[in-house]
């Protein structure tokens, strides 16, 4: 009997290990970017990656009139060119767990004028460039 207890907590632990290595990690520090009739829009300024020109960052999307999630999205915007490649989407439900997620390959996209992307695009670059050490503006900027 004592055995099989074993056995079921060991299967219990693995299951849930799996679970917890295989979910993303989410940052604490979401910042407002942007706000647009389908959404409101927040950058996670802890995960932000920064390599020649291009910058990846995770942005969610929130449904402005329940205040739900909507989706939380990986993506990379070439500061220099004004494009962007969106790497991975998990799709949320009512409730605000992920019901769907994949990932993309990297097709870039013009940035359009006006849109929620540019405004995330200025916040995170500027002249062509990521901006030096994005967390502290960030922070700097909505401590205000």
């Amino acid at each position: 009997m004592k055995k099989r207890i074993k056995i079921l907590l060991l299967i219990l632990l693995a299951i849930d290990i799996f679970f917890v290595l295989s979910v993303p990690v989410y940052a604490s520090q979401w910042y407002f970017a942007a706000s647009k009739k389908n959404g409101y829009y927040f950058v996670d300024s802890e995960n932000v990656e920064v390599s020649g020109t291009n910058v990846t960052f995770w942005v969610m999307s929130v449904n402005p009139e329940t205040g739900k999630v909507l989706s939380t999205k990986k993506c990379t915007i070439d500061c220099a060119v004004d494009i962007i490649a969106v790497k991975e989407v998990l799709r949320h439900g009512l409730d605000g767990t992920s019901v769907e997620s994949y990932k993309n390959n990297l097709d870039w996209y013009v940035i359009p004028p006006d849109s929620a992307t540019e405004s995330i695009e200025r916040l995170l670059c500027s002249d062509g460039e990521p901006r030096k050490d994005i967390n502290k503006y960030l922070m700097k900027l909505f401590s205000k």
